[in-house]
């Protein structure tokens, strides 16, 4: 008979190991199921947001372009009121047609053909150079630009910034290029904005493409408004996001990759074509724009950047995204157990610390060991009490700054908005400056007074009782605002007492913590909690009562035990009210008790009137 039941005990461990065995298989699959979903959704999310940053960047450029070609028009407006200064002092530089003005502190003009020019193309000439001020400031923004110039169809060029004229020298090659034949009426009939394909620049600054814009006025052609752009702040963009280690590249409409990241063979030294460098299977794969998309071996993202000829894709291969999931999950699943036995273990350790503690108060050796071991515990537990709080204390500075954050997004716009209008001024910079000043000022306050909350305090301090509890709750207000729970204050007095002003802030917290999540999770209409503070012929008592429904009796007795949590579904540690009553009772030497009352708890915290002295309001 009892070979018998081993074995039948034997075959029932065998069954439940391999029922957990099923259990934990099927729970990573599941877990890996879904990890792979939001892995593909925060990819698209990165993306977009990468790609956004692409798009301002050039919306920059383009915007640059706007804004000078605003100033061109406006200068051809009020032509018959300038005053040639500087085009009359265009000479001569050699017996081939060239001509060119040096002016060092501005720009400088280039030209051929001859000085055989009218008056009409002076005063164009006078216009063009009188655009160094804007063209600085432009340049001073953005430093991806290398050159900004006007290019006039009556052969000459304004350069900014100064590049001697003998480096710079314009031909009838120039009139045949692809950057100026982008710009004539015939190829671009609609007046749009253009970009070259890939160059090097002749100056040794690398691989760039020129933003060029056609100049009218009064319907007439007069040349065209480029901009030379440097490509490294896109590269660099891409090499910073390069999530999950996947490959980045954008091409151009002539098949050239513009800037890469995680790309094989790439570099800055050649000009390359997609096709050089990129699977035929990802460039030809008919994949819907702005979407993360499975093909073939990829996931593949494909979407035309706005206001552009050009294209960014993003593709990892699938595999990779499979393995890292698996991987990341089982590490995940290994930990949650790790965890659970850990607490488990912590949980026996406690209880059999406490039972050692009981049986050994008779030796006073042992009792002075045990209680030293068990204020390490306590400020184990007080430690842990603590960063359970600093996730509440994150949530409370997110809300604290949400308003200023939102603030300084409007007066930013403003201000871009002004200065885009031309109607940037001093009042304008003056208001921007005042109150975004104001609005950092708030955030740098509330980090200062949740850094003081957590600060460890070595010995007992004098501080106004009051002040403590104010300051406790301005902390938490925003909370509370948003779930609409009103706190009311019965305070008429105020003392001055003896402790750490810190803990006892930690245990005002814990409990109106408590009283908050109370009133939510049972779905009380009008929320209250009310805080009072008055004094008997022997101690100052501090109440905190809320309408939650009360406690129920049959954990009452319980509440203050470690590791009792009711929120173990919500991650509850068990350890928030236990250091409440070791703080208060054990470091200010007063008492807490709870009791239920007309419509809720009650918590009464008294402290002895030896270390109070009462402070007239």
């Amino acid at each position: 008979m009892k070979n018998i039941s081993k074995s039948t005990k034997g075959k029932s461990e065998i069954f439940y190991i391999n029922s957990l065995i099923i259990l934990l298989v099927g729970s990573i699959i599941a877990i890996s199921f879904l990890t792979i979903n939001r892995k593909i959704n925060n990819i698209e999310i990165e993306v977009k947001n990468t790609i956004s940053e692409l798009e301002n960047n050039i919306k920059s450029g383009i915007n640059s372009v706007l804004y000078l070609k605003t100033v061109i028009d406006e200068r051809f407006k009020i032509q018959e009121e300038i005053s040639l200064k500087y085009a009359p002092m265009v000479h001569k530089t050699d017996d081939k047609g060239h001509y060119a003005l040096d002016i060092k502190s501005m720009a400088n003009l280039v030209g051929y053909k001859g000085l055989n020019v009218t008056k009409k193309v002076q005063l164009e000439m006078e216009i063009s150079l009188s655009l160094t001020p804007y063209m600085k400031l432009i340049t001073q923004q953005n430093k991806t630009y290398s050159w900004i110039y006007y290019k006039s169809k009556n052969n000459f060029s304004t350069i900014y910034p100064y590049l001697d004229s003998t480096k710079f020298k314009l031909s009838d090659a120039g009139m045949k290029a692809p950057l100026w034949q982008k710009a004539l009426p015939k190829n671009n009939p609609n007046g749009d904005f253009f970009f070259t394909p890939l160059y090097f620049d002749t100056m040794g600054l690398g691989l760039m493409v020129t933003l060029g814009h056609p100049i009218y006025f009064n319907d007439e052609f007069l040349g065209t408004l480029d901009f030379d752009i440097t490509l490294k702040n896109q590269r660099e963009l891409l090499d910073k996001v390069n999530l999950y280690e996947g490959s980045y590249f954008v091409t151009n409409k002539e098949g050239q990759i513009i800037a890469s990241s995680g790309i094989d063979g790439f570099n800055n030294k050649k000009i390359f074509l997609a096709q050089e460098l990129i699977d035929d299977k990802i460039l030809s794969a008919n994949i819907e724009d702005s979407k993360l998309i499975a093909s073939d071996n990829h996931y593949i993202y494909t979407q035309q950047l706005e206001n552009t000829t050009w294209k960014i894709y993003y593709y990892k291969d699938k595999i990779d995204i499979y393995l890292t999931t698996l991987y990341y999950n089982l590490a995940l699943l290994l930990i949650i157990i790790i965890l659970f036995k850990v607490r488990n273990l912590f949980k026996k350790l406690a209880i059999e610390k406490l039972k050692v503690i009981e049986l050994n108060n008779s030796l006073e050796e042992k009792v002075i060991k045990e209680v030293e071991k068990n204020r390490q515990k306590e400020k184990m537990m007080l430690q842990q009490s603590r960063l359970a709080q600093m996730g509440e204390m994150i949530s409370m500075i997110a809300h604290q700054w949400r308003q200023p954050l939102n603030i300084l997004a409007m007066l930013s716009q403003t201000i871009i908005l002004k200065y885009h209008r031309d109607k940037l001024n001093d009042k304008a910079i003056e208001y921007f400056k005042k109150n975004s000043n104001k609005q950092i000022q708030n955030m740098s306050q509330t980090i200062n007074d949740f850094r003081d909350f957590f600060k460890p305090e070595k010995e007992r301090v004098e501080f106004i009782l009051n002040d403590i509890i104010k300051n406790t709750i301005d902390m938490v207000m925003p909370v509370f605002i948003e779930k609409q729970i009103d706190i009311i204050f019965d305070i008429n007095n105020k003392f001055m007492i003896l402790g750490f002003p810190n803990e006892l802030s930690q245990t005002i917290l814990n409990i109106v913590n408590n009283a908050k999540d109370a009133l939510i999770e049972n779905e009380i209409k009008d929320k209250q909690i009310i805080i009072s503070l008055k004094m008997d012929s022997e101690n100052i008592i501090l109440t905190i009562s809320d309408n939650a429904g009360g406690i129920p009796l049959n954990i009452i007795d319980k509440i203050f035990d470690p590791y009792f949590s009711t929120k173990e579904e919500k991650n509850g540690t068990g350890l928030g009210l236990y250091m409440s009553k070791i703080i208060i009772e054990e470091h200010m030497g007063g008492k807490v008790t709870v009791s239920n009352q007309d419509k809720g708890a009650v918590f009464l915290i008294s402290l002895p009137t030896c270390e109070i002295r009462e402070k007239s309001t």
